[in-house]
């Protein structure tokens, strides 16, 4: 049975009393360093567990981090597109992100430490609300202090933490040796049933990182955890098969895993249905599979139901539809070039005004980006357009200094540049 955790009791507010630190890594290292006399009440136990539940279910514990806040439409925008409506799980999967990133700030600050662990990828990015790197060290320097300070309590998600840390390099300076100690923590945590620890210790085996190469010792770690329902070690089994080229099986445990939400295997499920890979080939189905990692978000599958729409393939010919999944993914792929801080910093708009796709011609009314960029990734011409995001994605060279400038579209409706900058004089 687990242990109750020692609480660290900090100030509720976030100025400081008098003598203590004001910033959070200092208020963190004070409570930390404080002797610990009390426990955390079962309340806010409950109530961490609760929230890491649903955490660990819509990132996949902490891996996904395609929830970014730009995504979110206003309400014009839900009003004047109506085919938004199909991203709703996603859009729900965000608010439930926001709530519960909002209980593990105030569990933080009441110094409940295992709190700090998801803060770390929360602040990070991508998943549901914006990013402050600043947050993210801090909270990535408090939980490894108090990892280190309880690392002796009999609780396994402690132990996978601190594999985890280990294994990214953030404790210990070794690379071999950390990775030694990574696959220590791993095996303690698996071997107190913990799912995500015996998937990790899998990947250990399969990749040979702080334990010699192992498949036979990787599969056993995969199948253990799968079988508890652990959907990425289930989309992982699927992989292994398929890489035999044992295509029913497969599919089998791709299935397993789609059926619970995970986006990458119902990308690969609609694959194998489209392309007869384990099963007979069923577009419908096909379809039906990159629908629903579409409405999770998943740029991919967005793009391919845009292809299925576009050409009629499993689903009645839409080209609305396909415009609109393909814009979907444009947009989520350019969202990897912005540069906030930069952005924020030079505040440069484009004094053009900008009304239509140079490429096809459409409004640019209700778009979110648009891109001054070079047409085509070898145009001997050095032609340039403004181009709508989809465009961009089929005709663009690529965003950066020479190739293309990013604009995304503020409140005022005005185009400020968020990618695409001069660079720096080093």
């Amino acid at each position: 049975m687990t242990e109750q955790l020692p609480i660290i009791n900090t100030s509720h507010n976030v100025t400081a009393t008098k003598g203590e630190s004001s910033s959070l890594l200092g208020r963190g290292l004070t409570a930390i360093q404080r002797k610990e006399t009390g426990v955390v009440s079962s309340d806010l136990d409950s109530r961490y567990r609760q929230a890491r539940d649903i955490y660990n279910r819509i990132t996949d514990y902490g891996r996904e981090d395609r929830f970014k806040v730009e995504l979110l439409p206003t309400q014009e925008e839900l009003l004047n597109e109506p085919l938004l409506q199909q991203l709703q799980p996603f859009y729900n999967s965000m608010k439930e992100l926001v709530d519960v990133c909002a209980v593990f700030q105030e569990l933080a600050n009441q110094g409940y430490g295992k709190a700090y662990l998801p803060l770390v990828n929360i602040y990070w990015g991508g998943q549901g609300v914006s990013q402050d790197i600043e947050k993210s060290c801090g909270y990535s320097c408090l939980s490894s202090d108090w990892l280190l300070a309880n690392q002796s309590l009999n609780d396994p998600e402690i132990w996978r933490y601190l594999g985890w840390k280990y294994q990214c390099g953030i404790l210990g300076f070794d690379v071999n040796q950390a990775d030694e100690k990574a696959a220590f923590w791993y095996r303690k945590a698996a071997e107190q049933d913990d799912a995500e620890s015996q998937y990790k210790l899998g990947e250990l085996y399969q990749d040979g990182e702080g334990v010699e190469q192992d498949i036979e010792k990787a599969v056993f770690w995969y199948l253990k955890t799968a079988r508890q329902g652990h959907a990425q070690a289930q989309k992982q089994v699927g992989l292994l098969y398929h890489e035999k080229m044992k295509l029913e099986k497969a599919v089998e445990w791709y299935q397993k895993a789609a059926e619970q939400g995970h986006v990458d295997a119902q990308l690969t499920l609609g694959r194998m249905y489209e392309h007869a890979q384990g099963v007979q080939k069923d577009l419908e189905q096909a379809v039906f599979w990159y629908l629903e990692a579409a409405k999770q978000g998943d740029a991919s599958a967005q793009k391919q139901l845009g292809w299925m729409y576009e050409t009629g393939n499993g689903v009645l010919q839409d080209d609305s539809q396909a415009k609109f999944w393909y814009l979907q993914a444009a947009q989520s792929e350019l969202l990897q070039f912005i540069n906030r801080g930069r952005a924020n910093q030079e505040m440069n708009y484009c004094l053009s005004e900008i009304n239509s796709c140079d490429i096809c011609g459409g409004s640019l009314k209700g778009q979110r980006f648009v891109i001054d960029g070079m047409v085509g990734q070898k145009n001997s011409s050095g032609a340039w357009a403004y181009m709508c995001a989809t465009c961009f994605a089929s005709h663009g060279a690529g965003i950066g200094w020479g190739k293309g400038q990013l604009y995304e579209r503020t409140p005022d409706n005005e185009w400020l540049q968020v990618a695409g900058f001069e660079p720096l004089d080093e």
